[in-house]
């Protein structure tokens, strides 16, 4: 199947979802050295390593619980001590993150929005990109 949407010259990486929607894919020549870091098989995320940057593909849940993006972000941290080039991509599902004034709405959110400011992250979308 990967072969039918991405040129074979392409590494794939993927993390399906058991239920439908949703899913991470990150595909990089093969000219460029990749690999694959473990990550907790609960969590949508998907971490390869490319040259000496890690790319996060990350996709959260509508209405993810509370405990599940906690652990999703002290895996996130554990890679921000672990390595020095980290992008985190990806769907968080928070629309009601106000990036401008730092703050949220639901619990979940806030976890997220204090997550960011304490490790110095950017966020560079501060648009919605889908619209239901």
């Amino acid at each position: 199947m990967n072969g039918e949407i991405i040129p074979s010259s392409y590494m794939i990486y993927r993390c399906d979802r058991a239920t439908r929607g949703g899913g991470v894919l990150l595909a990089v020549h093969h000219s460029v050295p990749s690999s694959p870091l473990a990550s907790p098989p609960a969590l949508e995320i998907l971490c390869v390593k490319v040259l000496a940057v890690v790319f996060c593909l990350v996709y959260i849940p509508p209405n993810a619980s509370c405990e599940y993006i906690s652990k999703l972000l002290s895996f996130i941290g554990e890679l921000l001590s672990s390595y020095r080039y980290v992008v985190i991509l990806g769907d968080f599902n928070a629309p009601d993150i106000c990036w401008d004034t730092q703050g949220a709405q639901s619990q979940s959110s806030r976890l997220i929005c204090e997550f960011v400011f304490r490790n110095n992250l950017c966020q560079f979308v501060d648009f919605p990109t889908h619209v239901a």
